[in-house]
């Protein structure tokens, strides 16, 4: 119940746009943080992060603003970075995994359901790029949202060598391929 409570104090705060920071709202949380929920753009779904209990790992739960339904989205160590769609359909998480390497997915479907591994698409979809995956520090990172379906995010890449960093930009469309950004 005391969950609930947050939720329905959060929607007050919210209101129906589901902005509590003017038309456009917040797209973008880190956890852990001051705030413990991170709404959607059109107020439909909360992100709510939980403290780990004993020794263990944080979570991140998804809750419906308009119910009672919620359901665990993931368990991190470190920290993460949520970044919404601006429809609120489609959730990046940058999952700060350790200090060696950050782990990207996309959250989309109906209740945030399917997930993609970005390393796993882009592997799929570019091959085992040197510049990258010869480099034992490896960080895919949410960037913004081009649009409702097209996410943009980085990958830096690099090992002891200060000179031999490698920074790319590139694309994901929802439900399709990874690209490199037109400029880069």
């Amino acid at each position: 119940m005391k969950a609930r409570s947050f939720i329905v104090g959060l929607v007050g705060v919210i209101g129906l746009s589901g902005s509590a920071f003017g038309a456009q709202g917040p797209s973008t949380c880190t956890f852990p943080g001051a705030n413990q929920g991170c709404p959607d753009p059109r107020g439909r779904f909360v992100i709510e992060w939980r403290e780990p209990i004993g020794g263990g790992r944080h979570e991140l739960w998804l809750s419906i603003v308009s119910g009672e339904q919620r359901r665990k989205l993931l368990e991190f160590d470190r920290s993460v970075d949520l970044l919404w769609s601006p429809d609120g359909r489609s959730l990046a998480i940058t999952d700060r995994l350790g200090s060696s390497d950050s782990v990207l997915r996309v959250l989309n479907g109906m209740m945030l359901n399917q997930a993609i591994n970005m390393e796993d698409r882009f592997l799929a979809d570019m091959g085992r790029l040197p510049e990258i995956f010869n480099n034992g520090h490896r960080y895919f990172e949410a960037v913004d949202w081009i649009g409702r379906d097209v996410l943009s995010f980085r990958v830096r890449a690099y090992d002891s060598d200060p000179d031999k960093e490698y920074l790319g930009t590139f694309r994901y469309e929802l439900g399709g391929r990874v690209s490199r950004e037109p400029n880069h």
